[in-house]
């Protein structure tokens, strides 16, 4: 027979344990939600910052390509061999362009960088499609016809947003299209 004091003890002791188990557990819970917590406004807080960097990135490269147009040797587009020469120039000088070129209006590409794709038509491309329309800004894309011809250390896809704007001449007529990788 068990005496009332050691049945008390044992009573006593069961609901230290499950007193200590159950204060464990809230705390454990709360524990873990407050991390998750700190980690998700951590991760917005980064996400932001990237988004904010790359708009402001690709605002800085489609507004480069912009200013080009304004130049009088693509709006007179009377030398290819001129403005290869300012394409390859403007490639050195920014080398997160990975591709530069100069098409007419009927989607023929007069200069490139590198000589890249210079007598290719490329009328079916999005980036003349829409850029002989005014301007085009792309979504991120699998390079088609330049996943060959450029440099790649890495082996994996090459991807690109292409940014193209409409060349037009002093009297504003298109005279071809501004387009860059």
């Amino acid at each position: 027979m068990i005496k009332i004091r050691t049945f008390l003890a044992l009573i006593f002791v069961a609901f230290v344990i499950l007193l200590s188990t159950t204060l464990s557990y809230i705390t454990n819970q709360r524990a873990t939600q407050a991390i998750e917590q700190e980690i998700g406004v951590s991760l917005a807080g980064t996400a932001y910052q990237m988004s904010d960097k790359l708009d402001n990135f690709m605002w800085s490269r489609a507004s480069e390509v912009k200013l080009l147009t304004e130049l009088d040797l693509l709006k007179q587009a009377s030398d290819p061999q001129a403005i290869q020469t300012l394409l390859n120039q403007l490639q050195s000088s920014f080398p997160s362009f990975s591709w530069i070129g100069f098409m007419n209006t009927k989607g023929d590409v007069l200069a490139g960088t590198d000589g890249i794709l210079v007598g290719k038509n490329i009328a079916e491309r999005p980036v003349f499609q829409e850029g002989i329309k005014g301007f085009f800004t792309g979504d991120v894309h699998e390079a088609v016809l330049l996943a060959n011809l450029l440099p790649n250390p890495s082996d994996e896809p090459l991807q690109f947003v292409d940014v193209s704007y409409a060349v037009k001449n002093d009297a504003g007529d298109t005279v071809g299209v501004l387009a860059a990788h």
